[in-house]
């Protein structure tokens, strides 16, 4: 899935739920007459209660399970120290017999949950975050303090409005994904993994679908 696709997903979502859509998408372009989004100006309002993307901050508190419980704000990965038990990775997503070795995705929730009750936040697929990513955001650290859901990790070019494709190397606007997926090492699976070079291969280009990439969405109650 492409991050358009994310964006047009929670559209579509939102509306068919009855809810307000938090994206407007403006001047749309569907590559070659095709049906998925080249490019496109996308405005925000999180005031809205429909479906979106979760900023970067937002999911990495949530990977931590929000501190619900004490060992929270310490696990190496989603509500675990042991990635086995939270993760499909290039470790264990094979299959199960000599026939099939393939690694490939799994049916979510057949790992264990972090303490918010959220399965698969490491591994198996990455998610789409909405931020753009910054190379070297000031005051950036590896983990969020108790409590603290935007202020302390917070990487997003905040706009209001951004009109893509704004891939520039030079400057590194590529989106985020976080979580790591079924063919990563352990390394992409923690919580406070974001690196930046397998970030670049994957979300340099918004309109590319990426096999590796799925979402997860978050809504104002």
């Amino acid at each position: 899935m492409s991050w358009f696709d994310a964006i047009e997903f929670c559209n579509k979502l939102t509306e068919l739920c009855g809810y307000e859509k938090v994206y407007t998408m403006t001047g749309i372009s569907r590559k070659n007459n095709k049906s998925y989004i080249d490019s496109a100006t996308v405005t925000y309002d999180f005031s809205k209660n429909g479906y979106r993307l979760p900023t970067e901050a937002e999911w990495e508190f949530a990977a931590r399970g929000a501190g619900k419980t004490g060992n929270d704000w310490t696990y190496e990965y989603p509500g675990s120290n042991n990635y086995k038990k939270v993760a499909w990775s290039v470790l264990n997503s094979s299959g199960y017999s000599d026939d099939d070795l393939e690694i490939r995705t799994h049916e979510v929730g057949t790992r264990q949950p972090n303490s918010l009750g959220l399965y698969d936040m490491a591994g198996n697929a990455y998610e789409w975050c909405y931020d753009y990513w910054k190379c070297k955001q000031p005051g950036y650290e590896s983990s969020i303090p108790k409590g603290d859901t935007h202020s302390y990790i917070n990487p997003v070019e905040d706009s209001g409005t951004f009109t893509d494709p704004v891939v520039n190397s030079s400057s590194y606007k590529s989106r985020v994904i976080r979580g790591g997926n079924y063919g990563s090492t352990i390394f992409y699976l923690k919580n406070d993994c974001r690196y930046f070079e397998n970030q670049y291969v994957c979300a340099k280009n918004t309109s590319t679908g990426q096999k590796t990439v799925g979402i997860r969405l978050a809504r104002r109650k």
